[in-house]
């Protein structure tokens, strides 16, 4: 006879011991359950931690490549600005340049 009777001497066993192997398993579900369910609401806490983590890391994401467009539009307008007055500066010199030419050939003449 080993550790699990077999079903033909389940009927023989002494009531009081299979009342006592019943309640040492009832014990041993019940731990079962109470375990289970901690292991559950801890994985459920963590999940959701994750998904809220999740969120405010995206929420943050989002603010920081909205100021980096910020930031790259004003440096577009910037730079444009820059180039528009350095167009404005080029047309002057050339204006001056050519004025110059102008005396140049008329004091030559």
């Amino acid at each position: 006879s080993g550790d699990a009777p077999d079903e033909a001497s389940v009927w023989d066993m002494d009531p009081a011991r299979l009342a006592g192997e019943n309640e040492q398993l009832r014990r041993q579900v019940a731990s079962f359950e109470r375990q289970h369910r901690t292991m559950m609401g801890t994985l459920d806490r963590e999940y959701h931690d994750a998904l809220g983590q999740r969120d405010k890391d995206r929420d943050v994401l989002r603010r920081e490549m909205a100021d980096i467009l910020r930031q790259l539009h004003t440096s577009e307008l910037a730079c444009r600005a820059k180039v528009a007055e350095a167009g404005v500066v080029a047309e002057a010199e050339k204006a001056r340049a050519a004025a110059a030419v102008g005396k140049q050939a008329l004091a030559d003449h």
